[in-house]
């Protein structure tokens, strides 16, 4: 969950995406980066894809699924990180802003087996 209006999401897009996509190349995972709070602004939010090469499946949220979504999370604050396993459960990762990568790596790859 993330918004081009975010610094601390850009921040941690431009620090981290490109690692974490690296370390899981070859592994059964997707990154879904969902945009919130940018309805009307579909200009800035290709921008910010495109410049940042942000690699993955992208949803610009309109405002009830942002809503839902934090609120079936229990998430506060942009940017947040949700672990989706494939047999649909999910909860809020552990790790949150600013991000310790290492961790955030042992905890998608404790997810995914």
């Amino acid at each position: 969950m993330w918004g081009t209006w975010c610094g601390p999401c850009r921040e941690e897009i431009q620090k981290n995406a490109e690692q974490l996509r690296a370390h899981f190349i070859g592994k059964n995972i997707v990154f879904l980066y969902i945009a919130n709070s940018d309805m009307g602004k579909e200009y800035e939010w290709k921008r910010q894809i495109n410049y940042f090469q942000i690699e993955g499946t992208h949803i610009l949220a309109n405002p009830q699924l942002t809503d839902d979504i934090m609120a079936k999370a229990k998430a506060t604050g942009y940017p947040t990180y949700i672990l989706i396993k494939q047999n649909g459960t999910f909860k809020q990762t552990q790790t949150k802003y600013p991000v310790n990568l290492q961790a955030m790596e042992k905890e998608i790859e404790a997810a995914i087996m």
